[in-house]
Parts: structure tokens; C-alpha cells; sequence
């Protein structure tokens, strides 16, 4: 019962909604005070999340296919990049100037990992900068 109320309140539904739907599906009324203690658990524990420190570049940690994935995908890009004009790629092939080929493949594939996270994370599409 607490999951669904979890989803619930990420759904956004009222406090007074929710007491209506547990009457409907379980017969019995939450008050509003139990909803509203389970809303600051819930919120606790989302800022908490939220609070943590994003990861400090690619490391060697996590899913070694994702990884390989993510490294294979900033390689195609690096070897692209010097002959487009836009930004990013004007990024990528200074990086690549300065710091050799590997070391910018990990650069690229360490922003393509943020830029990954923060779309899930915000649950947005991707919007190409200018």
C-alpha cells in the first residue's frame, strides 16, 4: 500500500485524492496526516538523492559494456570532429590538439554519460545547443 501511495504523490495526485482512492481500493481512508508524513519520507529521501555528487569522470566502475559503448561512440566522434565547424566539435578537436586522442575518446564519453544522465534524469529530449 505505501508503494502506491508513493506513486501517487510522484504522480502528483492531491491529499485528498488520495484518501478517495484508498477508500475505493482498499476500503479503507488514509488521513491526510499518514499521506503527509509518507510525502516527507518520500521527499527526504529524493533530496538525498539528488544531493549526491555526480561521478568524476569515466572510471572503471559500473557496467563495462555501457562503458565500452559510451568510449566506442566519443572514438567515432573524436575522428569526425576536425572537419565539421559547429561548437561541440570545435570542442572535441581542441581536446584532442591538447590532451592526444584516447584521453579526449574518454573526455567525449564523459559528457555524453552527464548529458545521458541529466535527460533521464529531468525525463526531457535532448535540445541541440545553438
Amino acid at each position: 500500500m505505501e508503494e502506491a501511495l508513493v506513486e501517487m504523490y510522484l504522480a502528483g495526485v492531491s491529499v485528498r485524492r488520495v484518501e478517495d482512492i484508498t477508500q475505493a481500493l482498499w476500503g479503507t481512508r488514509v488521513s491526510a496526516s499518514t499521506v503527509s508524513d509518507l510525502n516527507q519520507k518520500i521527499y527526504r529521501q529524493i533530496e538525498e538523492w539528488r544531493q549526491q555528487p555526480l561521478v568524476s569522470g569515466t572510471t572503471k566502475r559500473g557496467d563495462p559494456y555501457l562503458r565500452m559503448l559510451l568510449i566506442h561512440g566519443a572514438r567515432s566522434v573524436v575522428y569526425r570532429s576536425p572537419h565539421k565547424t559547429d561548437s561541440r566539435s570545435q570542442w572535441v578537436a581542441e581536446k584532442q590538439r591538447r590532451l592526444g586522442t584516447s584521453k579526449a575518446c574518454v573526455a567525449v564519453a564523459n559528457k555524453n554519460a552527464r548529458i545521458i544522465w541529466a535527460l533521464l534524469a529531468h525525463d526531457e529530449p535532448y535540445r541541440r545547443t545553438a
